[in-house]
């Protein structure tokens, strides 16, 4: 549970994989979780969750692509009236991490098929 103004959550992980592939999945995984989302550069996402009466205030939720895949997720909390997120934003961001290790998995099990279909 975060305690600020706003409160908000960050953590990043590192994926080795190819940047262009890195991009992509994080596209996906925001499509898949149905979060609004815009471009910030080539580097970077912004992506919304809107309020919902008694879930969430909403939140604002950034994606930064550093060096060496290293991806850093940073979720706040849009009312910078609130001092408590009751866990809402680790939450938002550990969601974050789990779509985006499906859409990198998904990816690595297309990739498999279409080497085995060539070999064949």
């Amino acid at each position: 549970m975060a305690i600020g103004f706003p409160p908000s959550y960050e953590e990043s992980t590192e994926f080795r994989v190819p940047e262009r592939d890195l991009l992509r999945a994080i596209q996906d995984a925001l499509d898949d979780l149905r979060w609004s989302f815009y471009r910030d550069g080539r580097w970077r996402f912004v992506a919304t969750i809107p309020f919902q009466f008694f879930v969430t205030p909403g939140e604002k939720i950034s994606i930064d692509v550093e060096e060496r895949g290293l991806v850093v997720v940073r979720s706040e909390t849009s009312n910078p009236l609130q001092w408590i997120d009751w866990g809402r934003n680790r939450s938002n961001v550990r969601q974050f991490f789990a779509a985006l290790e499906d859409m990198l998995d998904e990816q690595h099990r297309r990739r498999k098929r279409r080497m085995e279909n060539i070999d064949e």
